[in-house]
């Protein structure tokens, strides 16, 4: 592989995660993300939910002309997209640093390590975001749900992560990706208080090694 095919792949897969990091952010299904990013494209370019997942998944790589409509889509730039900055939005001041520690990066997103704990995903309802066994970060000052996010939540049994929405005539939405194990369930909001919202998820990730 020569040097300049390298780039393209690492450039290609930069661009799936920040996809998926920000769709994942905005408590959005690629179905949903795909949808809101027809909304900004013209009526004869297609995104569909095929599409959306080959680009989280490296297997394909958007065109430079569609980098500001998913831009528009998620609340970010192309640049963000594109890898060529590591800021989000313009409106965040880089540090002058090259380095940054993890605490830095905790006050950059507005996150207190003393609110964060570690759960393991106990089933796979949010294939392919979230799988049986992946560990994920959950930031228990947020255990409000005020707009559409991936929480974890719980009745008194194993934690759950499902994709949470607020409606906006009354009440919340749980669902996950596999509507067939994981079909939508609607709450009033007394049902929904019944419920203990242990946080918000912030990060996943795997390890690497066994133990």
């Amino acid at each position: 592989m020569t040097r300049e095919s390298r780039a393209q792949a690492a450039d290609q897969q930069q661009i799936g995660e920040r996809l998926r990091t920000l769709r994942l952010q905005k408590g959005w299904t690629a179905r949903e993300a795909a949808l809101a990013a027809s909304r900004e494209a013209p009526e004869e370019l297609n995104i569909s939910t095929g599409r959306w997942q080959n680009w989280e998944c490296d297997q394909r790589k958007p065109s430079l002309n569609l980098l500001p409509i998913l831009a528009r889509a998620l609340d970010t730039t192309p640049e963000y997209l594109a890898g060529w900055r590591d800021a989000v939005t313009h409106n965040i001041t880089e540090k002058s640093s090259t380095k940054t520690t993890d605490r830095d990066a905790l006050d950059t997103l507005g996150l207190s390590d003393e609110s964060l704990s570690m759960l393991k995903v106990s089933d796979d309802a949010m294939a392919p975001d979230f799988t049986r066994g992946d560990l994920v970060l959950v930031d228990a000052s947020r255990n409000q749900v005020m707009s559409a996010g991936v929480y974890a939540l719980t009745s008194g049994g194993a934690p759950l992560i499902r994709f949470v929405r607020r409606e906006l005539g009354q009440g919340v939405t749980v669902y996950g990706n596999d509507e067939k194990h994981a079909p939508p369930q609607h709450f009033s909001d007394e049902a929904f208080s019944a419920l203990e919202v242990i946080g918000e998820v912030v990060f996943t990730g795997r390890w690497l090694i066994e133990r």
